[in-house]
């Protein structure tokens, strides 16, 4: 950069500079698990609609999702209608995961919808994401989502995620839910 050549580092300060290049970056992998950057599509987010070898498939979850299709304000006098996005990250860095059901369901857990036609892999690092629309109001303030998944070998669980977002004139709200494992396969 200035013209002159390189100083040479000893030992000690070559491991402490290799030290800091890897402490960066698991840094930015940290941040990037944190803030679930994905792409918008699911192609280029490494969902395959192929499927793996059913027989294999051994390890996986049942998680549960709660999401809200509309909150009360003022009593039960007036709802805000609000949309649901849900996610799911494949967050380990080498595996493979199948996403094999997502479900609706209402406040009285009755079904609504089902998601998913066929098995969808994610691949490492790689989500998927699933709407129900500002004006699907039959979840209520109880509706969930039942996510299953499984894999040919135990991978790190996958995060999965409901955004709620709604908003009338200029004023707007956002929230997110955690899923929580209801039932693991072994």
């Amino acid at each position: 950069m200035n013209g002159r050549p390189p100083m040479p580092m000893n030992e000690c300060q070559s491991r402490t500079a290799r030290r800091k290049r890897l402490n960066g970056r698991a840094s930015a992998f940290a941040i990037a698990l944190l803030f679930g950057i994905s792409a918008p599509t699911c192609a280029a987010q490494g969902v395959d609609s192929t499927t793996m070898e059913s027989p294999a498939l051994r390890i996986g979850e049942v998680i549960y999702v709660p999401v809200y299709s509309h909150i009360f304000q003022r009593g039960k006098a007036s709802k805000q209608p609000l949309s649901s996005t849900l996610c799911i990250h494949n967050v380990d860095p080498s595996k493979a995961m199948q996403v094999t059901s997502v479900r609706y369901y209402d406040h009285s857990g009755a079904p609504i919808n089902e998601y998913t036609d066929e098995p969808l892999t994610l691949r490492p690092f790689a989500s998927a994401n699933f709407v129900v629309d500002i004006g699907e109001d039959r979840g209520g303030v109880g509706a969930n989502f039942i996510v299953e998944w499984q894999a040919e070998e135990t991978l790190v669980s996958p995060i999965v995620q409901a955004i709620m977002s709604g908003g009338t004139g200029t004023q707007g709200l956002s929230f997110v839910t955690q899923g929580k494992v209801i039932e693991s396969r072994r």
